[in-house]
């Protein structure tokens, strides 16, 4: 195939999910570092440089740094009950992945599908659950898209130029999240300003007509802190359709991606009681792809795709800090238009949802801090199967009102156990109450970490399984209950670390449709169990190797189909980082994937064939603020379809220059 090259900024290749032990410099590593959240600021100590690369923990960062997403409060990662993925800002400009769909391929328990190329349609099943039964929220904003028949969230537009940090949370989150999270949450945290002005960007060219952009502005002066980015994707010439669905002689047609990503976060401290924070992100994207066969493959359809989310925050501090405020307002909107050149089909999706909430964070005493909230939400959903006035229209609107409380206990130095609890009154399926334990404890000696954690879930059916014209008002939540227990293990002085979690997950009345009628059902009963493993190894200072692994059983008690499509029971994935020069790094991943069942592209059932991918990257500083970097994905050119149906990419060669100022 074809392999363009061209100037591309930001550093290459797809890192392994969770290796990551940074190779910082002295000048780096005495900086604080900073997460935040709407509603919530964390500052690390200022770090000492270590003597030695230190082994990462299961979450995917130094134990020293902190996850949020298990109880939205700042935890240290080795004390967290949870199993939760970490990928830092410092890992994705290594792994030079501009999606996050791409950067979270690694991650273990998470299988990603994309349809073709860059801009396709793209699901992530996280421990064998189904794709609509992930939240995914950016900046603490819920992205779930309400145009969509499902609700599912369609990670192929989350660009991650402006990304700072993905945290990962596997397992039922009812208890605190709501609906829509029965297999876990997906929590992307953008960059915010702190310091001088700093401006940052990059330009990278390479394979399939791929020219990309980014540029930022970020920085804090007195009471304000800003930052602002843009970003530019285009993709004109990925090959998307298998060759044997072509007739004879038949040309393919190959896809064409353009994204275009604004975002802002800006924060004003009025006093120390109070601080007002806004964040704010627009997508305008264009894929034009190839959905036919037969004569049909000649024609291109296209989708434009907009997104607008925004949030606004009043951050109110009492009694000395002891109690802290969060009152929240957000709005989303996303809406896609498709355009076919035969006919009269120019369907029209537009979904949008407005939230208000309020949450409490109150120390009650050294080590017990309790958290508490309440939301109203309201989702609303416009549906044209032609907006040239050949169908009717379907619109709808849904209200839910929730309230929450947490207790996340300090029980001395080794020990931590959090319990939650959350009540959901929806107008039209009625209520839920969810809930969620989880402890860990580190033994003395051995410093063997072990936790264990059980909670309750449920799923809304969407506007569009309520009242499509195939629907049921009458539909049921899907319930799940999960667990999972597991331990993580230092060895050679933390040099080495290994660890394994075994998780199940039971969903009960999961939304389908009766083949007879098309309509909306509460159909299938599924058990899903599985095992994560993980092996890192600090070689040296300039050397990580990281290894995982996932097996993934689903069975189908109930149902029409014995199995669910799409779930790999094996999958494994590892990486190998190395620096030898402090200029100079190299970072290597491997992902394999297992056979899973799977459905052919134009129907039938089919049994997908494990594929292998090798990614490579290169990243060369050539002074203080310029780096160049190049990448080869798919080096051994893998030729694979996951989707069955629509081909992955082989081959890609990317190359460009990042820039900073200091």
């Amino acid at each position: 195939m074809p392999v363009r090259f061209s100037l591309r900024g930001g550093i290459l290749c797809a890192v392994a999910s969770l290796a990551s032990s940074s190779f910082w410099s002295e000048a780096s590593a005495q900086q604080a570092v900073t997460y935040e959240l709407p509603g919530l600021v964390v500052e690390s100590a200022p770090r000492k440089a270590p003597v030695r690369q230190k082994a990462e923990s299961s979450t995917g960062v130094d134990p020293e740094d902190v996850v949020v997403s298990p109880t939205t409060l700042a935890t240290k990662s080795e004390q967290t009950a949870s199993a939760v993925t970490v990928i830092t800002g410092e890992q994705l400009q290594r792994m030079q992945q501009r999606t996050v769909a791409d950067a979270l391929r690694t991650v273990p328990g998470l299988s990603v599908v994309q349809t073709g190329g860059l801009g396709g349609q793209t699901a992530v099943f996280t421990r064998g659950t189904n794709a609509n039964q992930t939240k995914v929220f950016i900046d603490g904003i819920d992205v779930g898209d309400a145009s969509t028949p499902s609700g599912a969230v369609d990670l192929a537009h989350i660009m991650t130029a402006d990304v700072e940090r993905i945290e990962v949370l596997r397992g039922p989150q009812g208890g605190l999240y709501g609906s829509g999270a029965l297999g876990g949450v997906i929590s992307i945290i953008t960059k915010q300003g702190k310091g001088p002005p700093r401006i940052t960007g990059f330009v990278e060219g390479g394979s399939f007509g791929t020219f990309n952009q980014a540029l930022g502005v970020s920085g804090s002066k007195g009471p304000w802190t800003y930052a602002f980015n843009v970003t530019h994707f285009r993709s004109t010439d990925t090959p998307v359709t298998p060759l044997e669905l072509l007739q004879p002689g038949q040309v393919r047609h190959n896809d064409f991606y353009d994204n275009w990503t604004y975002s802002t976060r800006l924060g004003l401290e009025v006093s120390k009681q109070l601080q007002l924070n806004v964040v704010a992100r627009h997508t305008d994207a264009n894929l034009r792809f190839t959905e036919g066969f037969g004569p049909l493959e000649d024609i291109q359809s296209s989708t434009d795709i907009r997104q607008t989310f925004l949030r606004g925050e009043a951050v109110v501090t009492l009694l000395d800090g002891a109690f802290k405020n969060y009152f929240g307002s957000t709005y989303s909107e996303q809406r896609r238009l498709n355009e076919t050149p035969v006919g009269f089909n120019r369907p029209l999706y537009d979904g949008d949802h407005e939230k208000y909430d309020w949450k409490g964070v109150a120390t009650v005493a050294p080590g017990q801090v309790v958290v508490m909230g309440v939301e109203t939400r309201t989702d609303r959903l416009f549906a044209a199967r032609s907006i040239d006035g050949f169908s009717a229209p379907v619109s709808a609107e849904q209200a839910n009102h929730a309230g929450y409380i947490e207790l996340q206990s300090q029980i001395g130095k080794r020990m931590l156990v959090v319990a939650n609890a959350r009540r959901d009154a929806n107008e039209d399926f009625g209520n839920a109450t969810t809930w969620r334990l989880a402890s860990s404890y580190i033994l003395p000696g051995s410093e063997t970490k072990l936790r264990a954690s059980v909670g309750t879930s449920f799923r809304a059916p969407s506007l569009w399984e309520l009242y499509n014209p195939f629907g049921s008002p009458d539909l049921s939540a899907e319930r799940g209950m999960g667990y999972d227990v597991g331990f993580e293990q230092p060895l050679f002085n933390d040099k080495v670390r290994v660890g394994a979690t075994y998780f199940y997950n039971e969903v009960k009345d999961l939304i389908g449709f009766d083949p007879n009628t098309f309509a909306s059902i509460n159909i299938d009963h599924v058990q899903i169990s599985g095992v994560e493993i993980f092996a890192s190894w600090a070689v040296a200072p300039n050397l990580a190797l990281r290894t995982d692994y996932t097996y993934t059983d689903v069975d189908v008690l109930v149902g029409p189909v014995s199995y669910l499509r799409r779930r790999p029971q094996h999958k494994v994935s590892g990486s190998v980082q190395w620096a030898p020069t402090d200029a100079l790094s190299f970072t290597t991943t491997l992902i394999y994937v297992g056979d899973r069942p799977d459905a052919g592209r134009f129907g039938g059932s089919v049994i997908a064939p494990s594929y292998t991918v090798v990614n490579l990257a290169v990243d060369y500083k050539l002074n203080e603020t310029m780096t160049l970097y190049g990448r080869v994905d798919n080096l051994f050119d893998e030729q694979y379809q996951d989707p069955s149906g629509w081909l992955r990419p082989g081959l890609g060669v990317f190359g460009g220059i990042r820039f900073a100022t200091p």
